[in-house]
């Protein structure tokens, strides 16, 4: 066996091996371009001369990751090239470790500048930003206005250079200017970007048709390290100007010099398109969190067409104009719609709980009632009320209330499940937890006795283990101690175990294979002291009939307190009966559980039962007793107090204890055993 496991580590090694060369050969497209600091750059023209010498405004914006903090790192503008002519419109530049903005001055002496002085590190992509505003610059890294420069002139910028707007490099001598490290994403906008709008974009690429954008590269071109010595063209995305750049001096192979991959802007991650909405009405007390499209990570919503910050959900809306906007995964945001808003005065949506209806139901049967105040829908939007002579089935539904006629509230979905037979219980079920079917189970067994359904019911409960957490149905002095909790059966009620939790016949159950445990430890672990009174319990008044209990394990129930429980008129010692405790309900019928590890005080550690009506039949048979203690009493698996007719067949007892009747003890003798 040794051996043969060997040898498939090889092959499934060799086949890992072969499959992770198989992915590493595969080419990566770039994302962006290396310049080496040398000579390279990217010549785009000099049409931008003119289209800015009639403006006062640009905005200047790339990805960079510096190498250097060294000398001077030219990153976009139309400065000295292709000659050393000291003269430029704008330049986004590092110097040394800041960036630095910079512009020629209004009397084409000199320069003015904006610098981001310490900004610089190196081997980190960092969005980098200029912008000009009539007299004043700024300049933005990662989205952060860093520092402003104001009282420049409010002129235009100077007139026709004749230079060329050039990436990652110009003609200064004798101290070069070229940019060691990456660059992406270069935009040259005619337009002051604000912050709000530089933040939403700066991630993404553009749809290239945004207002203002005068040109765009994205340098999504060529192979990542790959040999790229055709690839000449950096393609300009704007559709404003068709001025492609031309790369040059570049090696366009290898590691350096060369397009490259892995950029912090992924390529396709686009701007998202502008949402549509419609104009929309509320009544009262809207929120933005009721509009739609509803605000989330991918809808933002404002109360300006631009710039602001984005609302909370709990704002509450007013009569008025709002905007609303796209977000994609990389936090970018689209422009935004208007939407006209109407605030009306309506009353809150009800509260309303989840209802179990028994039998065949009709929305009459729903609370509160369909009325001309209360309307409901089996939708949750649009559709007619429902009548109450609808028939409801298993499903969600809608209520709503209206204060006034024509400004109805908003609908409260409600969890509706109608109960015709079976009700399903499963401790790891996913569904509705309504009960409904095996897929829907209710998760817990109190949640199905709490039905009640005055019609006969079935309760299958799939293997796990079941402990109370609700007291009976009654009011007594000790309803606050938790030990009172109990599985409380009630009349024509009958509650199977040994489901897998796909079966349609009780014929297919496995007692064996899928325990189902009622539980009574229900403090400390392994501390009977505070282990329930009973763990099941069935009392009530004489003329209703008896319950079910078929194919559990049914332990740790510890009857020792002193007091009485009471349901419905009706008592029972808390000393009686720790498994299960039985009184006064005809017709049961125990069969096939496994009764365990319970004790009392008094009577009936595993079971007590007491029956005082003569013409009823109780059966208990085919159960194992075992384990269980009376302590001081009777009957350590099982006490029988019975006037009615009881059959006791086919039941195991073994290694239960009581100071009479260790096994069992039975008293006025109208029982037959076999």
């Amino acid at each position: 066996m040794k051996t043969t496991y060997n040898r498939l580590s090889k092959v499934l090694f060799l086949a890992l091996l072969m499959l992770g060369f198989q992915f590493t050969a595969r080419s990566q497209a770039a994302t962006h371009l290396h310049f080496d600091g040398t000579n390279d750059l990217v010549r785009c023209g000099t049409d931008f001369n003119a289209v800015f010498s009639s403006r006062n405004t640009v905005t200047v914006e790339a990805w960079v990751r510096p190498e250097s903090t060294s000398g001077l790192g030219h990153i976009a503008g139309n400065y000295s090239y292709p000659t050393n002519n000291a003269s430029m419109q704008f330049l986004l530049r590092r110097d040394g470790n800041a960036y630095v903005f910079w512009m020629r001055n209004s009397t084409n002496t000199g320069f003015v500048n904006v610098v981001a002085s310490n900004a610089v590190v190196l081997n980190t992509w960092q969005h980098v930003v200029g912008v000009r505003n009539g007299d004043q610059l700024m300049i933005y890294v990662n989205g952060t206005l860093i520092n402003t420069t104001t009282g420049i002139g409010a002129q235009n910028f100077i007139p026709n250079i004749g230079n060329e707007f050039t990436i990652g490099g110009d003609a200064v001598v004798p101290f070069p200017e070229f940019f060691l490290g990456s660059i992406d994403e270069v935009r040259v906008w005619t337009t002051a970007v604000s912050e709000p709008e530089i933040v939403r974009r700066k991630n993404c690429e553009l749809q290239g048709n945004e207002a203002g954008l005068y040109a765009y590269y994205n340098f999504n071109q060529g192979v990542a390290g790959g040999t790229n010595t055709t690839v000449t063209t950096l393609n300009n995305n704007s559709i404003t100007s068709g001025i492609n750049g031309v790369v040059t001096n570049m090696a366009l192979t290898g590691a350096t010099s060369n397009w490259l991959g892995g950029s912090t802007v992924i390529t396709g991650s686009s701007l998202p398109s502008a949402p549509t909405a419609s104009a929309q009405s509320f009544c009262v007390s809207g929120t933005v969190a009721n509009l739609v499209p509803a605000p989330s990570t991918t809808i933002n919503w404002y109360n300006v067409a631009t710039d602001g910050t984005a609302l909370p959900g709990a704002t509450p809306l007013v009569t008025g104009t709002y905007f609303v906007a796209a977000v994609n995964a990389s936090g970018c945001e689209s422009i935004r719609t208007s939407v006209s808003i109407s605030v009306h005065a309506i009353p809150a949506a009800p509260t309303v709980a989840a209802q179990n209806i028994c039998g065949t139901g009709t929305a009459a049967n729903l609370v509160p009632a369909p009325s001309v105040a209360y309307k409901w829908y089996s939708v949750a939007t649009g559709g007619a009320p429902l009548t109450g002579a609808t028939v409801l089935s298993t499903g969600t539904y809608y209520v709503s209330y209206s204060i006034i006629p024509g400004c109805e509230s908003a609908r409260t979905a409600v969890n509706v499940a109608v109960h015709n037979g079976v009700i399903y219980v499963k401790a790891d079920a996913t569904g509705d937890n309504n009960g409904s079917s095996w897929a829907n189970a209710f998760t817990s067994l109190q949640s199905a006795l709490e039905i009640n359904c005055a019609l006969s019911q079935d309760i299958w409960v799939a293997a796990g283990t079941y402990k109370p957490t609700n007291h009976p149905s009654g009011s007594f002095s000790g309803q606050s101690d938790p030990r009172n909790r109990t599985f409380e059966v009630r009349s024509n009620t009958k509650i199977y175990g040994g489901f897998a939790g796909y079966e349609t016949s009780l014929l297919q159950r496995n007692l064996v294979a899928n325990p189902s445990i009622l539980d009574g430890d229900i403090g400390v672990a392994g501390d009977s002291t505070d282990n329930c009174y009973h763990v099941v319990l069935v009392l009530g008044s004489p003329s209703f009939s008896g319950a079910t209990i078929d194919g559990f394990h049914i332990r740790n129930g510890n009857a020792d307190g002193s007091g009485v429980i009471m349901v419905s008129g009706f008592d029972t010692q808390q000393s009686n009966g720790g498994g299960l405790n039985i009184k006064y309900h005809f017709g049961n019928r125990i069969i096939n559980n496994t009764i365990y590890n319970n004790s009392s005080t008094n009577k009936g550690a595993g079971l007590y039962m007491a029956e005082y009506d003569g013409s009823k039949v109780d059966t208990i048979s085919n159960n194992v007793f075992f384990g269980n203690n009376a302590n001081a009493g009777s009957g350590g698996g099982a006490y029988l107090e019975m006037y009615s007719i009881g059959y006791v067949n086919g039941n195991t007892f073994y290694n239960n204890s009581a100071q009479t009747g260790g096994g069992m003890f039975t008293q006025y003798g109208n029982t037959s055993f076999k």
